[in-house]
């Protein structure tokens, strides 16, 4: 939906800064109503925003393409 889209990265896909407590909020709400486990994995790159404005911005926004493509091929949801 347009609402989802507006909440992502155009570039990452991964969700904006602001959208993420809740989004994570709501998938633990899930996961505590339905019994199921639930992990989350946080990084914290504290020099990644540096990097990625020393670089041309088509570089930048494909280092966080391919950053964001990694970190979900190892997700498992």
């Amino acid at each position: 939906s347009a609402e989802e889209l507006n909440k992502r990265d155009i570039h990452s896909g991964l969700l904006k800064k602001e959208n993420f407590a809740e989004e994570a909020n709501r998938k633990i709400r899930e996961a505590e109503a339905s019994g199921k486990s639930l992990s989350v994995t946080l990084l914290d790159l504290p020099e990644l925003k540096a990097l990625l404005d020393s670089l041309p911005v088509d570089q930048a926004n494909q280092l966080m393409v391919e950053i964001s493509s990694y970190l979900r091929s190892k997700s498992l949801g």
